[in-house]
C-alpha cells in the first residue's frame, strides 16, 4: 500500500536513477505514504492478523490461501 502510494503521488521514482539523492528523496516519500494510510485501514489489516496466523497453525506451517 505504501509503495502504490508513492507511486501514485511521484511516478517519477519508476524511472529514476538508483543514488543516494533519489534514495534520500524515497524516503521522505515513503513516511509520507506512511502518514497518508487511513488508521481504520490499518487496524483492519491488523484484526484480520488471527485469522491468518490460525490459517498457518492450521497448514502446519505450510501454504495458505494468504
Amino acid at each position: 500500500m505504501v509503495k502504490a502510494e508513492i507511486i501514485r503521488g511521484h511516478p517519477e521514482f519508476i524511472t529514476m536513477k538508483d543514488n543516494i539523492a533519489t534514495k534520500e528523496s524515497l524516503i521522505k516519500c515513503a513516511i509520507e505514504a506512511w502518514d497518508t494510510l487511513i488508521d481504520g485501514l490499518l487496524n483492519k489489516l491488523a484484526l484480520g492478523m488471527q485469522k491468518r496466523v490460525n490459517a498457518v497453525i492450521a497448514a502446519d506451517g505450510w501454504y495458505t490461501k494468504y
